[in-house]
């Protein structure tokens, strides 16, 4: 009877036992591995930018790619979302999958077609679990998102490097302008400019800028070749990057004269912008004011300037210069009758 009772009690400590652990082997499938866990993406990389279908008779939209990740647990089927958003409050629904079987279990896979999505727009996906081998439905976590971009095209994505114009000689050593032009829509640049072809060591860079446009503030060396090169972001992911741009100093016996205008008016002589001279040239300087407009007076590096207040005068070349041309607009006069 002792030993009856034993066994009795033996049997329902084996059959509690079992009771934890064969349903989940039984239904094909660890629980705890759906409720714990969530596929971990692998390709592409968050940040990745895609490439543009230049299809020039359809809207612009991507070319064909495969996003992947790991095979959680025994899973078969998935969902998969892309988002114009971080929080996937805004599905889009043209390239999102319910249900979805990847053509291998274990190496699963999803291929977005052409044109799916919109260029210069940024993306976001994830992927869960919902089903595994035996058709049982399962519901696992959501994956930690991921980001990509899609690139606008190639002739959008184009940056054109105007000023130094590439290969420019006798650029300025001093007060140099860089500008650059780009049809797509990018929020922040990054610029670089080196003296070597391979931009390693910079003399200068800068991050963030929000216009096409940098002035380099330093002193460059004469008679010596640069190089640089402009970087395109939007939304943080890179989307195009200009080709190497070079230019040339002048020689230590030149001077710059940089001139400009506030609004209102020009320098019609010698014109707005960067030109050289030999040391103690003598330089026209004319400006003209708009309609509406007078002008008032040279301002800058004016120390040799013939007439500060005269629209029509000269400056002689003694170093380099940066001079502008101020306008405004005439006093109001009114008339004042007597009786």
């Amino acid at each position: 009877m002792k030993n009856g009772k034993m066994l009795l009690q033996v049997s329902l400590v084996v059959a509690l036992v079992l009771s934890l652990v064969v349903p989940a082997w039984v239904a094909g499938a660890d629980e705890d591995c759906y409720a714990e866990k969530a596929p971990e993406l692998i390709a592409p990389p968050d940040g990745y930018v895609v490439a543009a279908d230049d299809d020039p008779f359809g809207e612009c939209g991507n070319m064909p790619f495969a996003i992947t990740w790991d095979r959680l647990c025994d899973a078969s089927h998935y969902d998969i979302q892309f988002a114009l958003d971080e929080d996937f409050d805004s599905i889009v629904g043209g390239a999102s999958e319910t249900d979805y079987l990847p053509p291998e279990a274990n190496t699963p896979s999803y291929f977005v077609p052409s044109g799916t999505l919109s260029c210069e727009t940024k993306y976001y996906w994830r992927v869960r679990a919902v089903k595994i081998d035996n058709g049982q439905a399962i519901q696992s976590w959501w994956s930690d998102p991921r980001s990509f971009m899609v690139a606008p095209t190639a002739e959008a994505a184009a940056i054109n490097l105007v000023s130094p114009v590439p290969g420019a000689i006798d650029v300025p050593v001093t007060n140099v302008i860089f500008a650059w032009t780009l049809i797509a829509d990018a929020d922040e640049f990054d610029w670089l400019l080196s003296r070597y072809s391979d931009l390693s060591s910079p003399v200068d860079d800068a991050t963030g800028l929000t216009t096409e446009k940098y002035t380099f503030t330093g002193t460059l060396s004469y008679d010596t070749s640069y190089y640089w090169q402009v970087t395109a972001y939007k939304e943080g992911s890179v989307i195009s990057k200009s080709a190497i741009g070079t230019f040339r100093t002048m020689s230590e016996g030149l001077r710059s004269l940089t001139a400009s205008s506030t609004a209102g008016g020009s320098v019609a002589k010698p014109g707005e912008g960067t030109s050289t001279y030999g040391v103690g040239t003598v330089v026209d300087l004319v400006a003209e004011p708009e309609d509406g407009y007078r002008f008032v007076r040279w301002t800058g590096d004016v120390c040799t300037v013939g007439n500060v207040n005269a629209a029509s005068t000269n400056i002689t070349m003694q170093d380099n210069f940066l001079i502008t041309a101020n306008f405004a607009t005439p006093p109001i006069q009114y008339n004042l009758s007597v009786a």
